[in-house]
Order: structure tokens, then C-alpha cells, then sequence
């Protein structure tokens, strides 16, 4: 019996993830990809190599012969990849370094600006390229070797993995103008169960983290709408349509023009963190390591500067 050729790199690092995690459960929380998913690219694989690559019990997955081989198998090529993307960066052409970073959009609005300004003009032969996704999709990228660097949310059903915290945010009830909230006056979490909020859909961080909130306190949410952009969140409660749950790098613009009021949420506070993780399989590159010190700096500044401005 012939079997198709298998050709999906994109599989050896999930499959890897796998094999390390010893179970698709622990590899689908550090991946922030679907176990779905997951069974669906190793049953692809599984079926073109004609072999199982696992046994499945109840407490996880352990290697098959077949399976050991290709985890073997699996770094090495991995290995050779970075060797080839390293080699071919080198060539250059006179255009430096290629670094590719995905960032989740509400990321990009903090820090893209004076992330790319700064490295313009401290590392002018570098070769930038943003990629702006939901953290699923670039947890993804980060496990195909697709970016150098992930910048995103943690959020409760996320594990961090090897990512590193740069940023960690108080956020605020924004409401109208005519709420007339204050950030000298805390809005305790239970009185979210009173407003009409506009949240993101699931699974965005902010919706996952209001509605584990919520079920910690013995609350319900009270959500009007879901809409995933921040941008149109501040447009619609400007308009009195409802509350939104956001960090003050977001709501600095709409509250300066006074679009927009502001209350600290206490009891507990809502906080999210930013994390930053470098590809297992790239090389991690002088100039990957300097943008790492530049965003952690223009994160830190832009954080303070926004709730300055609110408070």
C-alpha cells in the first residue's frame, strides 16, 4: 500500500509541541490553537506517513516508535531551517537584518508608531515587517516559525509558555460623558453587573477575562453588544450607547477631546499583561534582541504617559 507524500512543514512544530507537552490539551493552551485543530493536522500527517505517531490514553500521549523517530527527525529539520532563513539573511543585499513581528492590533496601536521610529533610526539596515492578529493566530506563526517575535495579551485560558511579561495594565470602566465617572472614584467589579457593556466576542482576551471575573464574584454580565475594535467600542459609548472595559492606552485620545469618561474598576482590579516571546526555531538575532529592548521601553512609556493623562 502507497501512501501520500507527506509535504506539511507546518505540522512538524505542532507535532513537536505535542510530543513535549505529553498531552493535546497543554500543547492546544500554550499553542492558543484548538485541540480540534491540533488532532486534525497530526490525523493529515498520521495518515500520509502511514504510521501513528501516538499512543492516547486518559492522562495524555506518549510516542510511538514511528513517532519517536519523527520527533528525531522533526528538531533536526527544524534546526536546518533556521540554519537556511540565517544563511539567506545574511546575504542581505544591503537591506540588513528581516525581523517579523505579530502583535495583537490594540498592541500595534500602543507601540508601532514609535517602535518602527526608534528602530529607523537605531538600526537602519534592519528590515521590519508586522503581522496583526488575534493571539491564537500568531501563537500559531510563533509555532511555524512564520515571525521572530510575538507580542500579545495573556488571557486566563492561555498558558504563558516561555513568553515574558513587559506590561501589565490597569483597566477602566469608559462610559459617556454623561456617566460622569471619575478615576478618583474606584468602581467596584460587582457593579459591572449593572451597566450595559460592549465587549469583544469570545475568545478575546478582555471578553474571557470579564467573564472569568465574573463567574469568580457570582455575577452576570450585562452585554448590549459585542463589537471586536476598540476604536468602534469608544465611538458607540461616546454616542451613549453603553460601557466598555479598556486600558487607558486605548481611551487617552477619545477622554482628552472629552468624548469619553473614566473609572478605575477595584474589587479586584482588571488587569491584563503583555507578553513577548521569541521563536524556538529562528535565530534570535542582535538585531531581534535590540527591538526587544525597544518595545519593552516604548511599552513601559506609552503605559505611563496614558494613565497619567486619565488620572
Amino acid at each position: 500500500m502507497t501512501h501520500k507524500p507527506w509535504s506539511d512543514i507546518k505540522s512538524i512544530p505542532l507535532f513537536l509541541q505535542i510530543a513535549d507537552a505529553g498531552s493535546f490539551s497543554r500543547a492546544s493552551a500554550l499553542l492558543g490553537i484548538s485541540q480540534p485543530a491540533l488532532s486534525r493536522h497530526v490525523g493529515a500527517m498520521e495518515k500520509a506517513l502511514g504510521a501513528r505517531v501516538f499512543y492516547r490514553d486518559g492522562r495524555g500521549v506518549r510516542l510511538t516508535e514511528a513517532g519517536r523517530r519523527l520527533q528525531t527527525h522533526g528538531k533536526n529539520i527544524m534546526v536546518e531551517l533556521a540554519e537556511i532563513r540565517e544563511g539567506l539573511g545574511q546575504l542581505g543585499e544591503g537591506f540588513g537584518e528581516h525581523v517579523v513581528i505579530g502583535l495583537q492590533p490594540g498592541i500595534a496601536r500602543l507601540i508601532m508608531v514609535p517602535v518602527v521610529q526608534r528602530a529607523m533610526a537605531e538600526l537602519p539596515e534592519a528590515r521590519l515587517r508586522f503581522m496583526e492578529g488575534p493571539s491564537g493566530d500568531i501563537l500559531q506563526w510563533l509555532a511555524e516559525g512564520r515571525i521572530d517575535l510575538a507580542l500579545y495579551y495573556d488571557q486566563p485560558n492561555l498558558a504563558r509558555g516561555n513568553a515574558d511579561p513587559i506590561l501589565t495594565q490597569d483597566h477602566l470602566l469608559v462610559g459617556p460623558v454623561a456617566a460622569k465617572l471619575s478615576t478618583k472614584v474606584p468602581v467596584p467589579a460587582s457593579r459591572l453587573a449593572e451597566v450595559p457593556l460592549i465587549l469583544p466576542g469570545r475568545p478575546h482576551g478582555v471578553r474571557v477575562t470579564m467573564e472569568a471575573l465574573a463567574q469568580k464574584k457570582g455575577f452576570d454580565l450585562n452585554i448590549v453588544l459585542e463589537v471586536d475594535s476598540a476604536t468602534s467600542i469608544l465611538t458607540l459609548i461616546a454616542a451613549g450607547i453603553g460601557y466598555g472595559v479598556l486600558p487607558p492606552t486605548l481611551v487617552t485620545d477619545d477622554y482628552r477631546r472629552g468624548q469619553v469618561s473614566t473609572g478605575w474598576i477595584v474589587k479586584p482590579r482588571v488587569t491584563r499583561t503583555m507578553l513577548m516571546a521569541s521563536a524556538p526555531n529562528r535565530p534570535f538575532t542582535g538585531t531581534a534582541r535590540r527591538l526587544t529592548q525597544i518595545i519593552r521601553q516604548e511599552a513601559d512609556r506609552a503605559s505611563a504617559e496614558a494613565t497619567r493623562a486619565v488620572a
